[in-house]
Order: structure tokens, then sequence, then C-alpha cells
């Protein structure tokens, strides 16, 4: 099958969060719903069509659950600094817009595609937890 048809199924089917220690009030950890069973994407980012996402990294840029799986950041990060507009106000909503990619099954990056983030333009690897890794704390 098709990589456009994993991320097709992906944006339609789920929303992607970024946990951070986030619960979806019953102390699960928020998570996006699974696609369907795909073969592996190429290994080229720029080969793949990204899917647009609004990251929740109000706690930072640690962990996100993609596709049924938990990944944590190679690096962890702060939540990106916001910048004003043209009117010189700074908005806050607790995410940061940007881009998904399943590199591989064991890679996923993030980009910032953001003009009013100070990280426009980075992007943040993930890897999967192994099943059974205690979750993140919880953030405050």
């Amino acid at each position: 099958m098709r990589i456009g048809s994993v991320l097709a199924g992906v944006v339609t089917s789920a929303v992607l969060v970024a946990l951070g220690g986030c619960t979806d009030g019953d102390g699960g950890p928020v998570t996006a719903a699974p696609s369907p069973e795909e073969s592996p994407p190429p290994a080229d980012p720029a080969a793949v069509d990204p899917v647009v996402v609004d990251l929740v990294t109000h706690c930072g840029i640690e962990v996100i659950t993609f596709e049924g799986r938990t990944w944590r950041a190679v690096e962890a990060a702060p939540e990106p600094q916001r910048l004003p507009d043209a009117a010189g106000v700074v908005t806050y909503t607790g995410t940061t817009a940007g881009e998904l990619v399943l590199v591989d099954d064991d890679e996923l990056r993030f980009t910032v595609r953001d003009p009013l983030s100070a990280a426009d333009g980075q992007f943040f690897d993930f890897r999967p937890v192994p099943e059974g890794a205690p979750p993140s704390p919880v953030c405050a």
C-alpha cells in the first residue's frame, strides 16, 4: 500500500497529541487512533507527504503518540517561544504548528512550520518507546 494512503488515513482518523505526560482524564495517556497496517515508508523524509499537525507542546516536546505507538524525543526540548505578530501581540494556544513524517519504523520527525514560533523550520526526531516502559510523569 502507498504511504500517501497511510498518511491520509492518519489525517482523517486521528488527532496527533504531544503527551508530555498529559492524560485523557481517566489517567490514561492521550492517544491518536491507530491507522491500518501498512508497509514502512521510504527512508527519505523528503519523499513522504507530511502530516500537518498542531502538536500540543505546553509541557515541552518530549513524548507523542502516533499510529498507536508512543514515541520519545531523541532530545527533549522546552516549548518553543512564541513571537509577536505584526501588531506586536503574542498569542498562546499551547500548540505548535508543524509537519510530521514517519521516516521509517523506528524514526518519526516533527518539523515546526509556524512563522510565529522561534523554532520555525527546526525539527525534532522521535524513537519508539519500548512496550511496557513506565509512563511519562504528568505535567502541570
